[in-house]
């Protein structure tokens, strides 16, 4: 008696907000009180600046975004994060990543088959050509190192082939990964406020610099 029950589905149909192709996308004061996905989701974008804003219940609310409030896959330039409040998203507060592919077959030595693992991953340009791949170990989860794309072709919804100028490095194997070396992002997450949500707050997958600072 006097708990209160939050009936949800695990299926996120749509975030709120989309960033995509961008370059310097500015979100000042706004709010988001309700998500059936991610609140904010920004992919292959150059640069964006969430500030004075959140992501927050409002009446008798108790939950917000289905996911996280703020998600980031494949962006560069700068992340900037500040003044914001976070609270009852049903996962991360942000969350700052690249997006890895699995090399499934070594087609030759400047060619390998790719395939996406995250279903939620699926259906953006990881790779363009002209842009940088960063070869990865997969038993350290160390970078290897980096060859310029010449050629990407869609197998399925799934696959690709991607070509490389040069050959591919005699330390990688199958079951290795790639991800784009250009879309790296530097990260300031600061003076904000995360509360009453359900998972983790912050995650950031860069080799870029982050400052996490007065939160």
């Amino acid at each position: 008696t006097g708990d209160v029950i939050i009936l949800k589905s695990n299926s996120r149909p749509y975030p709120g907000i989309v960033i995509y192709r961008s370059v310097k996308t500015i979100i000042n004061n706004v709010q988001l009180h309700s998500s059936q996905g991610m609140a904010l989701i920004s992919q292959r974008s150059d640069s964006i600046y969430i500030i004075n804003s959140g992501i927050t219940c409002v009446g008798e609310r108790y939950a917000t975004s289905q996911a996280d409030a703020t998600h980031f896959s494949n962006c560069k330039g700068d992340i900037v994060v500040e003044n914001c409040i976070f609270e009852g998203m049903m996962d991360d507060a942000i969350n700052v990543h690249s997006t890895s592919l699995r090399i499934t077959e070594i087609v030759n030595n400047s060619c390998i088959k790719l395939q996406y693992v995250h279903g939620q991953s699926v259906g953006f340009e990881t790779f363009l050509p002209g842009e940088q791949v960063q070869f990865i170990r997969s038993t350290t989860l160390e970078n290897d190192e980096i060859r310029k794309v010449t050629n990407v072709i869609k197998i399925t919804t799934t696959e690709l082939y991607l070509s490389i100028e040069g050959k591919i490095p005699s330390t990688i194997k199958v079951g290795d990964s790639v991800e784009n070396g250009n879309y790296y992002a530097r990260v300031i997450f600061r003076n904000n406020t995360i509360r009453n949500n359900r998972a983790r707050g912050c995650l950031f997958t860069t080799p870029k610099d982050v400052l996490v600072e007065n939160n």
